[in-house]
């Protein structure tokens, strides 16, 4: 009988890794926790510009009032020069700065220029029109499209509580400012 020096003798085999399902199980499940976390995200980043806009919206409100007190009147809107835009006029930033340049509005229509700033409406004529939106409004009001991303003719305000996506505007009006501070 001959014997066969390097032949050994065959090891059991043992199973010390995963298989490929526990492996896709554990894929599936961070899948699943990364998209929960995304969308909470999500949210969060939604109230936090909707927070900015609104603090925005109060420092403008008291640059719209420091240059009525200087100029005795408030800056006219852009909506005079015959135009579809009603953008915060540059008069808050030139010749004298009450605010070193105009925010740009985080929620912008689609069809709005590139860096636009909130829409600013103002109601200073002695129209039977203009003194009925003076009495709703005050004379001025500033606005932001919401997350929605499209501007509401009606003025319907944004609620976070209806869905931090869902429908309205962030508006600041001159009368609820003066109400507030």
């Amino acid at each position: 009988m001959m014997m066969y020096p390097f032949r050994t003798k065959q090891k059991p085999c043992r199973a010390d890794g995963f298989t490929l399902i526990e492996l896709l199980c554990v894929v599936a499940i961070l899948g699943l926790l990364s998209a929960m976390a995304l969308a909470n995200f999500s949210e969060a980043r939604s109230r936090a510009v909707c927070a900015r806009v609104k603090a925005e919206h109060r420092t403008l409100a008291g640059c719209l009032e420091m240059y009525r007190l200087d100029m005795g009147r408030y800056p006219k809107g852009s909506w005079h020069v015959f135009t579809d835009k009603y953008y915060l006029p540059h008069d808050l930033t030139t010749p004298i700065a009450y605010i070193s340049s105009l925010p740009i509005d985080p929620y912008p229509e689609p069809r709005t220029p590139i860096g636009a700033s909130y829409k600013y409406f103002e109601w200073q004529e002695d129209t039977p029109v203009q003194a009925q939106k003076r009495g709703w409004f005050g004379f001025w009001m500033m606005a932001s499209s919401g997350p929605d991303q499209k501007w509401d003719q009606a003025g319907t305000p944004y609620d976070p509580t209806n869905g931090v996506f869902s429908k309205g505007d962030l508006v600041w009006r001159q009368s609820e400012h003066l109400r507030r501070n």
